[in-house]
């Protein structure tokens, strides 16, 4: 049984494109983090 993902170890490349850019909030800049709406984001059943 090999629990590796398939790509693990593998060279991966991404293309990606900046849409939009925003100053950080006063809450974002004291919590050190973003102040988002992660399941919207990444879906249901999203932990991130």
């Amino acid at each position: 049984l090999d629990g590796n993902h398939p790509l693990a170890g593998k060279t991966l490349n991404f293309s990606v494109k900046v849409v939009s850019v925003r100053e950080a909030t006063t809450d974002e800049l004291r919590q050190k983090h973003p102040l988002t709406q992660q399941k919207e984001i990444c879906g249901p059943g999203c932990c991130c």
